[in-house]
């Protein structure tokens, strides 16, 4: 007979499973993939240190060897086949919830909280890209790697732990690691002793108390912090940032607690308004507008899942959580989710989208999300009479959740209808190019960039990687025509994310129109004007996009 945390694990491990069979099977590669890839494909000779090594030598990895390490292992198993990174990822993925829920059991007496709280999360739609995309396998990764420290750092805080500097030196290790990987959850390694030691005054009652920890708890957690902090400080000296290794803030005071608050503001924004309170007229609004049926019938058919045997679980219960634990719940989520975003207090280079690539930074914070709308769901319990809080909890979360697997489901068949059209447009290409004289640069006209947040082609690393891989030429260069590209007198410029600019001259520059499927060679001005006044499209009508963010669900466009 298994016991209660074994069947807590099997029923996490397949609602995870069970959330991604919609899309999985027809996700590809996206946006930086392209650029890592033809970088991979391309190095001489293909070992997996030669792939490494030329990894590392790109700017993205110079602070992040761990990423280029991950990414390397997958390439040299999957190469180009994308479903098995894919399988990778949220294998990986399935780990951190794992590690996350036995950390949990090491906090809290309620099975309750220590299976609601990983649920929620692994529903949240917040972080949606970092299921479907390559370039942010390492995210889940670290993530991974912080709730290892999380365990092992309560393993050695237990009274009966068997080798217990072990635990302490595995939970040191996880901080670098995960660092190099992606630094998100860097700051919240210092939550961790703060979580463990607090936990003791609100959510363990004073008999297990002693029966788990240690005399020397408080010892042992006080040199776990101060390691943190110092590694955490170390970490910061040489720059180890979410974004690249980009120049610590050097503006003024009064400028940085004015970009704290812009910070702040966007990110509340994104995780308590789009996705939080608005969220059901949002997922409205998307089903509406991409109404997906397997989407619909994974969704529908988790809800029963999760209703069944959160019902089962909460009918046992013989009391509510008491208000110190709520208080606490709520507490130590608002700790999390403003640390989930304190890696960007050095350099302010992050972006907010709802659904699009840019919330693939949000997924610390989402940690602290998940226990502040458990706190929330429980407060209301309390407030309600007792013959009706069982069905209420078992029935609210299963509609939250619900709530959130259907929109990353969704989401995840609109970015595999993404790699479907992004092969058609790459075959449609190479039949109306069969070759492509060295050094050529082609721009990419009349089409749509996006299928709904998830992108086709958006920009030139993207386009340039894809073509370098399909016509085995790294001379090529490429990029995409948008509304904002200008037609210069020597040159072509397109704009970025509004800062990153990039010039071709009218030299061995061609432009292909995927609506049309006809191609001009551009040598000059007056050959781009004509192009201008006769061919140029940019997109289809309706296509109203935003760099990072892609086209708008959540309002209907």
């Amino acid at each position: 007979m298994l016991n209660f945390k074994w069947k807590d694990l099997l029923f996490l491990t397949s609602i995870v499973i069970a959330s991604a069979l919609p899309y999985i099977f027809g996700l590809g590669y996206y946006s930086d993939d392209y650029s890592y890839l033809a970088t991979m494909s391309q190095t001489k000779p293909q070992t997996f240190y030669a792939i490494f090594q030329n990894l590392t030598n790109l700017p993205d990895f110079a602070h992040r060897p761990v990423q280029a390490l991950y990414i390397s292992y997958i390439y040299n198993y999957t190469h180009l086949h994308p479903f098995w990174g894919h399988f990778i990822n949220h294998f990986v993925f399935i780990l951190g919830v794992i590690f996350f829920y036995l950390s949990l059991t090491k906090i809290f007496v309620s099975r309750f909280i220590c299976l609601s709280l990983p649920l929620i999360f692994l529903s949240l739609p917040h972080y949606s890209s970092d299921r479907f995309w390559f370039a942010t396998y390492q995210i889940n990764f670290s993530m991974t790697i912080f709730f290892i420290c999380f365990l092992c750092s309560a393993k050695a805080a237990e009274k009966s732990a068997q080798h217990r500097w072990l635990w302490f030196l595995l939970a040191t290790v996880a901080i670098p690691v995960s660092a190099m990987s992606y630094a998100i959850f860097l700051p919240l390694f210092l939550i961790i002793p703060v979580l463990i030691c607090l936990s003791q005054l609100y959510f363990k009652d004073l008999q297990r108390r002693h029966e788990l920890f240690s005399q020397n708890f408080s010892l042992i957690n006080l040199l776990i912090f101060i390691i943190f902090l110092i590694l955490i400080i170390i970490s910061f000296v040489i720059k180890i940032n979410i974004l690249d290794g980009h120049r610590i803030w050097q503006g003024g005071t009064g400028e940085w607690f004015y970009a704290v608050f812009w910070l702040l503001q966007g990110a509340i924004k994104s995780a308590f308004w789009e996705n939080g309170i608005k969220l059901p007229l949002n997922t409205a609004v998307l089903i509406q507008q991409y109404w997906r049926l397997e989407a619909v019938l994974v969704a529908g058919a988790l809800f029963i899942a999760i209703f069944a045997y959160i019902l089962n679980i909460v009918r046992f219960r013989s009391v509510s959580e008491s208000w110190d634990v709520i208080g606490a719940l709520a507490g130590f989520g608002l700790m999390i989710f403003f640390g989930g975003y304190a890696i960007f207090a050095n350099n302010f280079m992050v972006g907010f989208s709802p659904t699009g690539i840019a919330n693939r930074v949000a997924i610390a914070a989402s940690v602290g999300v998940a226990a502040i709308a458990l706190s929330v769901l429980l407060a209301i319990e309390r407030l309600i009479p007792r013959y009706l809080s069982t069905i209420f909890v078992a029935l609210s979360l299963s509609i939250g959740c619900t709530t959130g697997f259907l929109v990353n489901g969704t989401l995840g068949v609109l970015w595999s209808e993404a790699a479907l059209m992004q092969r058609s447009l790459l075959s449609q290409l190479e039949a109306d190019l069969p070759t492509l004289p060295a050094g050529t640069t082609v721009m990419l006209d009349g089409f749509c960039p996006f299928v709904g947040p998830a992108p086709i082609f958006e920009s030139s690393w993207d386009l340039r990687g894809a073509l370098q891989i399909l016509y085995a030429d790294e001379t090529l260069k490429a990029d995409v025509i948008k509304a904002n590209t200008e037609f210069l007198e020597y040159n072509i410029k397109t704009t970025l994310y509004g800062t990153i600019t990039s010039e071709y001259p009218y030299q061995n520059l061609l432009i292909y129109n995927a609506t049309e499927r006809n191609f001009w060679w551009i040598n000059n001005f007056n050959d781009a004007d004509y192009y201008l006044a006769n061919h140029y499209s940019s997109a289809p009508a309706g296509c109203i996009f935003k760099d990072g963010g892609g086209i708008d669900v959540y309002n209907g466009y």
